[in-house]
């Protein structure tokens, strides 16, 4: 699947690092239905301890695209889509390794490739995919930075510090010279996403 084609650009109004991408608002609609469509078929090969993932990414998906299309034209433009792209840095990948199965490498420090437990998006580097989703409110012209939404982009599969999101946040905002509001994480997702990164400083 070939989601992430020609729909990146880089944002004007912020200083993104690397690890972010600006995601077109023309596009965003069409990519989050792609999404979706992507999560049901999913839901219906896999067997019944992932199915409640898929069940997760689904609602969430749903959830942004009502959040969009609720928006007037002017709310519209306030509003920041990026993606995540964690594995910018190799550091970061937390590997997928079989140690039954070495690799025939010639590399005797890491004989053991690290890679994503799942990439469905076809001739795609896995480093160019990204992994989070996340919407943001402009308030009061670049003042400050809201969280709306965070979603998991389905079609891959990584065993990642979550922590490392925030981070990266936080020094985009940095770069930016911006606050960041994370005052809705605790309804987002049931609340899983104020759980899952309780342990940042900024929480």
């Amino acid at each position: 699947m070939k989601l992430f084609v020609l729909i990146l650009t880089l944002a004007s109004s912020l200083n993104l690092p690397k690890e972010f991408i600006n995601i077109k608002r023309r596009n965003i609609q069409p990519l989050l239905n792609k999404l979706h469509s992507y999560s049901i078929s999913q839901f219906s090969k896999t067997k019944c301890s992932t199915k409640e993932m898929f069940i997760s990414y689904c609602r969430n998906i749903r959830e942004a695209k009502h959040y969009i299309t609720q928006k007037t034209e002017i709310e519209t433009e306030n509003t920041i889509f990026l993606g995540w792209l964690p594995l910018m840095n190799d550091e970061r990948m937390i590997g997928f390794r079989d140690f039954k199965k070495p690799l025939r490498t010639n590399n005797k420090a890491n004989p053991y490739l690290k890679v994503p437990l799942r990439n469905d998006n076809s001739g795609i580097p896995y480093r160019k995919v990204p992994y989070i989703i996340v919407i943001l409110e402009n308030i009061d012209e670049f003042q400050s930075l809201k969280i709306a939404k965070i979603l998991i982009n389905p079609t891959i599969d990584l065993e990642i510090d979550m922590n490392h999101f925030l981070t990266d946040l936080e020094y985009l905002c940095y770069l930016s010279n911006v606050t960041l509001d994370t005052s809705i994480l605790s309804t987002l997702d049931e609340g899983r996403w104020s759980l899952i990164l309780s342990e940042s400083k900024i929480l």
